[in-house]
């Protein structure tokens, strides 16, 4: 976006954080709501589903299997078989009385003595062990389990699939005669899997465990044959084939969807019951809803561009017209800054001149201060230091033009920084001034000018503070990389209280009577951070203060 005018470039980045906001937030939102329905699907809707087809099944056999229990143990059909099996419509009767009270598909009875397959329209046909569709009969014989379910054809009913509940008939001593049961139509189990196909758009059907689809509902009506065969579902086949009375939880790609999968398998048919779902179909409200979200952000976030483009115009031209009028102000406002300023710099000359007159003179009367009166030293005394508070305070007015130089065009140069530091010290002519930092070698870069100006203000600052007969000690060392200078005076001390504002500019203790503009420390501080260093003060009222220099060594 560097191409684009500064406004612009401002909205063009507004826009990308706005869509990169709500982008996040809608797509965040779709993941968290595509898993949380594809957990629901997998752990609760299907296998609920496939428990419910179950117990819809276990229920539908439920009667089947006590009336064919009932039968089975029913002492009429004992008796009947026993006495030689005479006079078949009895038993006729009785078949069709049953098949009638109870409202079943069928019902037979076969006897293990004649063979004979009775219904309740008569004699049906004798079983025999040659034919294939007998062999249910034989294998009930041979059983332990008192009764068995399967799935055959209904012989008494057009060949209908049908689902027959097999029970053994024992006489009185244990002893197999025969067997009864009864047929339940697999239409019935077909109307609870068009219903809840229905209720809850799911795909259910039953196979065989040769994966033949053998039971479906309406919706499924196109689709046969094994699922061995059938694209998609057929990656998962053999687990399903080989799955146990445990539900499965699957999942296959039919196109670009995936689609879920329960199968379990049913003991009481020998088939596996499978449900489907795909995945798609359910998340189509929430890709609408995902759609519609995207639709907002994109509208919020132009209405949004549009108010801010307002704003920053509005406030462009706002500021166009301040920052020409503050040029203005600005220009009138240096104009006069450089003529004040050539007016102290011309008065600060002027001064300078007799300033070191005074000076010059006062050195001179200082030889003659053994025979002149102590009133009159006094007073030399007096008009030296006020000469020499003069001087600074001109002295630290033009370091801050110099200062200000320093800042736009840096001079820096290699300095020996305790050198400097005891060439500042040696012309304090302060007579109790202890310089601890003989032998020592340490390297700045900087201005060695400004440099000499901080130690300057730093010593006179101490000779300021301290009383008659004090001592001020300069301490230095080498720490970490940095030359440290340290400066204590024997003065009062300062006020914890007035200590973080030492360094401000203008800034006087109240109650301080030691003459100064306030501009010394100041000064201080602004040199020392232009060259990468610190400044800190350290004092106890009544035990002298301290002040410490640190500057970052040269390479």
């Amino acid at each position: 976006m560097q191409f684009l005018p500064e406004k612009y470039r401002f909205l063009g980045w507004l826009s990308v954080i706005l869509v990169i906001g709500f982008l996040s937030t809608s797509i965040a939102g779709y993941i968290v709501s595509r898993n949380s329905i594809r957990s629901s699907i997998v752990e609760q809707a299907l296998p609920l589903t496939a428990d419910n087809i179950y117990s819809e099944i276990q229920k539908d056999l439920l009667q089947p299997i006590f009336i064919s229990s009932m039968m089975a143990h029913d002492t009429f059909v004992r008796e009947w078989i026993l006495s030689g099996e005479r006079d078949t419509s009895r038993i006729t009767r009785y078949l069709n009385e049953i098949k009638l009270k109870y409202d079943i598909n069928s019902n037979f009875l076969v006897s293990e003595r004649s063979r004979a397959y009775y219904t309740f329209d008569g004699l049906l046909k004798t079983v025999r062990k040659s034919d294939p569709r007998d062999k249910w009969y034989f294998r009930v014989s041979e059983m332990k389990a008192p009764y068995e379910t399967n799935v055959d054809p209904d012989e008494a009913n057009r060949d209908t699939l049908t689902v027959f509940i097999n029970y053994r008939v024992l006489d009185y001593q244990g002893n197999y005669i025969g067997t009864t049961g009864v047929g339940l139509t697999l239409d019935k189990i077909g109307g609870h899997i068009d219903r809840y196909q229905s209720e809850f758009r799911r795909r259910i059907y039953f196979i065989n465990p040769q994966g033949q689809i053998v039971l479906a509902g309406k919706s499924m009506s196109g689709t046969r044959g094994s699922i061995l065969n059938l694209p998609g579902i057929s990656a998962i086949a053999d687990r399903i084939l080989k799955g146990g009375d445990t539900p499965l939880s699957l999942e296959y790609q039919a196109g670009k969807s995936p689609v879920l999968v329960n199968s379990r398998y049913i003991p009481e048919l020998g088939w596996h019951l499978v449900v489907e779902q795909g995945e798609g179909e359910e998340l189509k409200g929430v890709r609408q809803v995902f759609l519609f979200n995207l639709a907002i952000s994109v509208a919020i976030s132009l209405l949004v561009l549009a108010i801010m483009r307002v704003i920053v115009n509005r406030y462009q031209t706002r500021l166009e017209l301040t920052a020409q009028s503050a040029l203005s102000h600005a220009a009138a406002e240096m104009e006069l800054a450089q003529e004040q300023q050539q007016f102290v710099a011309m008065v600060s000359h002027e001064f300078r001149t007799p300033l070191a007159i005074i000076d010059a003179s006062l050195q001179s009367l200082k030889r003659l201060e053994a025979n002149l009166p102590p009133e009159v030293v006094t007073r030399h005394q007096k008009i030296n230091r006020a000469s020499r508070r003069l001087q600074e305070l001109i002295g630290n007015y033009l370091t801050g033009d110099r200062l200000r130089l320093a800042l736009l065009a840096p001079d820096m140069e290699h300095v020996e920084i305790f050198g400097l530091v005891a060439r500042v010290a040696q012309r304090a002519e302060w007579h109790d001034l202890t310089l601890a930092i003989d032998g020592l070698s340490a390297t700045v870069r900087g201005e060695a000018e400004l440099l000499r100006i901080v130690f300057f203000n730093l010593i006179s600052n101490a000779v300021k503070y301290s009383p008659a007969g004090g001592n001020i000690r300069i301490d230095g060392s080498v720490n970490n990389g940095s030359a440290e200078i340290r400066i204590t005076d024997s003065g009062i001390g300062i006020a914890a209280e007035d200590l973080p504002h030492i360094f401000d500019k203008y800034y006087r203790a109240p109650g301080n009577k030691a003459s100064g503009a306030g501009l010394g420390l100041y000064l201080v501080k602004q040199i020392v951070e232009l060259h990468g260093g610190t400044v800190s003060a350290q004092s106890v009222p009544g035990q002298g203060t301290a002040i410490v220099i640190c500057l970052p060594l040269a390479g």
